[in-house]
């Protein structure tokens, strides 16, 4: 899967916007064999619609796979296949696309190859997942739409320039804590879509790390993100099921007692069954996958499981993760201790749960749709990211669309990679490419080239310092006390641009 351009005629803060994403893959022989993926970089201020492009993407692939229609004007080409069978797709809806002006909705066109053809599963993306650290309500917004009741879309064109811009700032789920379009049955059906709900990040990362472990070819994938986290391995997990009489299903009682089969221990406690699995037995996570045919219908399986239904709680109450730490130098002849998933740090979490994604996808042709992945990072797993991403991707056709604020993270990204919105007035209608080569850059360039900050420095440090010099040129004379200040500044100010400045300033004064 390689994304090539997405065009959208109107769509929240969004108008008559047109990103290029890459150039097509001639053949499959144009990429080294292990290089086949591809991470592309969102990027902006808030409020110039990143996610939104995320949301619209989605909304779109949802859309199609439903056969419903898109209740907006959109272009959208990408690549599916690989060597002979790669198919080049464009689909559009969108009537006189290059004429002035907004483009009118019209009937969808597909064409595959550059022949007109008719809509089916087959071209599209085997796999379509979005994860995102912000609001999970606008996404749901974003993909139901097409209810045909059209309130939801009158209201997203009524919001005001302020409430458009806080659509893109990320926020917590208490902030959308009545949405609940992501029912279990959006698990059920065979869907190519997969949203992932912050809720969901321990049992995305204990199917990843369970995939890891049963891979055939014995080779994990995780050896170098475990070397980051300070982690080991998965010891093992505990599940907490919650069977209560007249309202668990049949299916979903025989699902548990089947899997209970496959437990290390099984204790039953009234209603709630608590199945421990001890992974330190050789063979029992390939086993348990084996069972449900891969780690991702594993994760469907848990994650329909931990939806509640209605107004009833969720049959999965709770998943425990027991996973063994690498032991620090003074730890070295005791036993490595185990830490519980949820005692580690959010950023810890979202680490593990974020690459644990890929692990679990393994080498489906995917689109995989991350909002600002690196929040709760810490500035060195920041750098290590575009790193870790590429050695998961590894052998996959694979095209990863993130947003990104990390100066950092695009210090290992190609210009060509990166695409940067920018919002005239009320609407986002364009983008462009950095004007520097940001690959192996310094990240104080990044940060004012690309995000546009007038120094690289913070805000409080920079207008002191300029205030200063400032002030002593413009007097003829530098006084005593001005003196005096620039001195106690040569002290403070640590190397770089404005300690040149300032003892320029000193220099200068003498002269």
């Amino acid at each position: 899967m390689k994304l090539l351009r997405f065009y959208v005629g109107y769509y929240k803060v969004l108008q008559n916007l047109d990103i290029r994403f890459g150039r097509p893959t001639r053949t499959a022989s144009d990429l080294p064999a292990d290089t086949t993926h591809s991470i592309d970089f969102l990027v902006g201020i808030n409020g110039t619609g990143k996610s939104t492009v995320l949301h619209a993407l989605a909304y779109v692939f949802r859309a199609l796979e439903r056969g419903a229609p898109v209740t907006f004007p959109f272009d959208l080409e990408y690549e599916v296949g690989v060597g002979e069978q790669l198919q080049h797709i464009n689909l559009s809806n969108a009537l006189d696309r290059y004429a002035e002006g907004i483009p009118e909705i019209g009937e969808l066109k597909v064409q595959v190859n550059g022949k007109v053809t008719s809509l089916s599963r087959d071209i599209l993306p085997a796999r379509i997942v979005a994860f995102t650290t912000g609001s999970e309500r606008d996404w749901g917004l974003s993909y139901f739409l097409d209810k045909q009741n059209g309130a939801d879309q009158e209201a997203v064109a009524n919001l005001t320039l302020e409430e458009q811009a806080l659509l893109e700032l990320p926020r917590t789920e208490d902030q959308g804590a009545d949405f609940n379009e992501f029912s279990p049955q959006s698990y059920e059906e065979e869907s190519k879509f997969l949203f992932i709900p912050s809720s969901h990040l321990s049992l995305v990362t204990l199917c990843g790390l369970l995939t890891d472990e049963a891979r055939h070819d014995g080779t994990p994938r995780l050896q170098e993100v475990f070397r980051q986290a300070s982690i080991e391995k998965l010891a093992g997990f505990s599940l907490k099921f919650r069977l209560n009489e007249g309202v668990t299903s049949l299916s979903d009682r025989r699902a548990v007692i089947e899997l209970a089969r496959l437990a290390t221990r099984s204790l039953q406690f009234g209603s709630d069954r608590l199945l421990v699995f001890d992974l330190t037995k050789n063979g029992l996570a390939r086993q348990i996958l084996e069972n449900y045919g891969e780690g991702l219908n594993f994760f469907i399986f848990l994650a329909r499981m931990a939806m509640p239904i209605g107004k009833e709680l969720p049959v999965l109450r709770k998943a425990s993760l027991f996973i063994r730490r690498v032991n620090s130098k003074d730890q070295a002849s005791e036993s490595p201790p185990l830490h519980l998933f949820q005692w580690l740090s959010d950023g810890e979490q979202s680490f593990l749960g974020r690459l644990c994604l890929f692990s679990l996808l393994g080498t489906e042709q995917a689109l995989v749709m991350l909002d600002e992945p690196e929040v709760h990072f810490n500035d060195y797993w920041k750098r290590q990211i575009v790193r870790l991403l590429d050695q998961m991707l590894r052998g996959c056709s694979t095209h990863t669309l993130i947003t990104t604020h990390s100066s950092i993270a695009l210090t290992d990204v190609q210009r060509e990679d990166i695409a940067i919105l920018w919002r005239d007035g009320k609407y986002t209608s364009d983008f462009t490419r950095p004007r520097m080569q940001t690959f192996a850059a310094d990240p104080s360039d990044i940060l004012v080239h690309v995000f546009g900050a007038p120094y690289a420095t913070g805000a409080f440090s920079s207008e002191h310092i300029k205030g200063v010099i400032d002030k002593s040129r413009s007097t003829r004379r530098k006084s005593k006390t001005q003196q005096d200040e620039l001195k106690r500044l040569s002290r403070i100010v640590g190397p770089g641009y404005w300690s040149f400045l300032v003892r320029r300033e000193l220099i200068n004064d003498k002269k």
